[in-house]
């Protein structure tokens, strides 16, 4: 195959997809390869993005575009440097506490304060993303999206 397009695919588990702030998302990642591969490792990832609007003024003069802002972001290795084969993971992702201020257009991550409204940034969207580093290739991967609310 060429670029590492078609080699695999990994799939994750996870046993519900709605989850609170200091809750543990424990999860399976079942890795299914074509045949063995070296790679620079596997890896589960918890992650927070938005979609900001931002404008970049040239001599043309100002355009609207948009950018995914990575909000938060937490990687967990799963095995390094090696040789792959079909394989499953366990994982365990803790979801950071939001505190969430009484006006609730606000929180704040890991002491970062994140505005959730105006200012032309969307919602904050969380995923569970799993990647096999492939060297000279395309990673293989999977992002699977979750709800993340307040903590109880």
């Amino acid at each position: 195959m060429v670029f590492g397009i078609g080699e695999g695919k990994i799939e994750i588990t996870l046993p519900k997809t709605n989850y609170a702030g200091g809750e543990t998302i424990k999860g399976k990642l079942a890795l299914t390869l074509n045949q063995p591969k070296k790679a620079k490792g596997i890896r589960v990832e918890l992650r927070a993005e938005r979609k900001v609007w931002k404008t970049r003024v040239d001599s043309k003069g100002s355009h609207r575009y948009q950018e995914t802002e990575t909000v938060y972001s937490f990687a967990l290795p799963l095995k390094g440097e090696g040789e792959f084969t079909n394989s499953e993971y366990d994982f365990e992702l803790v979801v950071p506490k939001l505190d969430m201020p009484a006006q609730q257009n606000a929180f704040t991550i890991a002491g970062i304060q994140i505005n959730i409204g105006g200012g032309g940034a969307g919602p904050i969207c969380w995923f569970v993303i799993a990647s096999l580093d492939l060297p000279l290739s395309f990673d293989i991967s999977k992002k699977v999206g979750i709800s993340v609310s307040p903590k109880a």
